[in-house]
């Protein structure tokens, strides 16, 4: 194997040592002691053998996303740089380096009517993938991590290793839905799903209508086909030119939805929660290839910014639930 490092090593001090260090979320500032960019999978290894030789703590990034504790003092491995995408359409597989965002892979499947089970657009794929990964497809498909076929990655002891059904199958376990305490991801192989046309989008109502439509959203949301998932959120919409004139800088309901068929179903299977809405004052439901409507769902990628963010997972939507959603200035998104 190379001892040569293809990437870049930052120290604190250094140019762009703050661009390769921060994460998506600026509530987190880590000061790493060495930044390792890595440009090829041997550059994961010998990072991770500098870091076990000076007995450095390891983190890794991708995009940033899922960063949830700053890697202070410690090594900090970035693989925004092995992003690639290789899609099979015979096998119906993606095969894709550990820096990918999704609106890549989505794209490369998109000419064959498939899809991977993806989230945001600009989010990164393995972080999301080896975490669980629940998305629009997934109420019809389940979590990405279900459809992961196989790993490569460098062990704690920096090895490479494969993780797959048959090969090292307690490894291959552990990543699905494990997150990244299991190794440091170089690739993923997993399952596209044939989904040739989607209906897709979101209306936006008065947020008067907000407490109604919750309790609508828990009576009928155990009644929707596996092949529709959808939301209602809470959001206050920003006052730029670019959102539309009815709801700009205002405090709006929306109902989002993804479902696998016609528009002209999607409709009326969403009747009952659109009526408890009201009156949309933006719609953007409408039928076309799942590549637009990731980018619909998605809307504009998120710039790096300071957020706080918390998951609950409710079996049922009890009443004080529905006033704390309905009380608070947050952003909310009830999920089904």
């Amino acid at each position: 194997m190379t001892t040569t490092f293809a990437g870049t090593l930052f120290l604190p001090g250094s140019e762009m040592y703050d661009t390769e260090r921060l994460p998506w979320n600026r509530r987190l500032d880590p000061r790493p002691a060495i930044v390792a960019a890595a440009a090829t999978p041997a550059d994961v290894v010998l990072a991770v053998r500098l870091a076990r030789g000076r007995d450095l703590g390891v983190a890794v990034q991708a995009t940033g996303h899922g960063a949830v504790r700053p890697a202070d003092g410690g090594l900090l491995i970035t693989t925004s740089r092995l992003a690639s995408v290789r899609v099979n359409p015979e096998r119906r597989t993606a095969v894709v380096g550990a820096g990918t965002r999704w609106a890549e892979v989505v794209a490369a499947a998109a000419p064959y009517g498939l899809a991977p089970l993806s989230g945001t657009a600009s989010v990164g794929v393995t972080g999301y993938t080896l975490g669980g990964g629940a998305g629009w497809l997934s109420r019809r498909y389940g979590y990405a991590a279900d459809s992961l076929l196989r790993a490569e990655l460098v062990t704690a002891t920096g090895e490479r290793c494969t993780a797959g059904a048959d090969e090292h199958p307690d490894l291959f376990w552990a990543l699905r839905g494990g997150s990244g305490n299991f190794g440091v991801a170089t690739e993923l192989e997993f399952r596209l799903y044939p989904v040739p046309r989607v209906t897709a989008g979101m209306s936006l109502h008065p947020v008067a209508n907000a407490r109604r439509t919750l309790a609508a959203y828990r009576d009928w949301a155990p009644t929707e086909p596996d092949e529709l998932n959808t939301a209602v959120v809470l959001l206050t919409m920003p006052d730029t030119p670019a959102v539309p004139e009815p709801v700009r800088g205002r405090r709006v309901l929306g109902v989002r939805a993804c479902f696998l068929g016609t528009e002209a179903r999607a409709r009326g299977l969403l009747a009952p929660l659109r009526a408890a809405a009201g009156p949309a004052l933006v719609d953007t439901l409408a039928e076309g290839d799942f590549a637009a409507a990731s980018a619909t769902l998605s809307g504009q990628p998120a710039p790096p910014t300071a957020v706080r963010q918390h998951v609950e997972m409710y079996r049922s939507l009890h009443d004080e639930v529905l006033d704390a959603v309905v009380d608070t200035d947050a952003s909310i998104e009830v999920r089904h």
